[in-house]
């Protein structure tokens, strides 16, 4: 795929639409190549962001209804929208005063 067909999937994927003369001035700018490699990384990122937060929700919905977890939230990087391919997804369990080891063990059964 040529940068004018990436630059033009980006326009898409944002809801513009590529003017030619725009194309000419953006692909002639110094280090667009760097730039549009820069956006295609991070549409990875995203689509990676999305594909986690996925799995994450039915994993922490599945969690939550064990015994004595009072909650579940995604935390460090998926947290933020900052995930790569290679990112882990992890969870923060609150659980019910008095009740850790149950809960862990609770959580690690499934």
């Amino acid at each position: 795929m040529n940068s004018l067909d990436t630059l033009a999937r980006l326009y898409d994927a944002c809801g513009f639409r590529l003017q030619p003369m725009m194309a000419a001035r953006i692909l002639a700018a110094p280090y667009a190549h760097v730039i549009l490699q820069k956006n295609v990384v991070r549409q990875h990122d995203e689509i990676a962001f999305e594909r986690k937060m996925f799995r994450a929700r039915r994993v922490a919905r599945l969690i939550s209804v064990l015994p004595f977890v009072r909650a579940v939230a995604v935390c460090n990087s998926l947290g933020f929208p900052m995930v790569h391919e290679e990112s882990d997804v992890d969870l923060f369990i609150v659980a019910r005063a008095g009740r850790v080891w149950s809960a862990r063990w609770w959580v690690t059964g499934v």
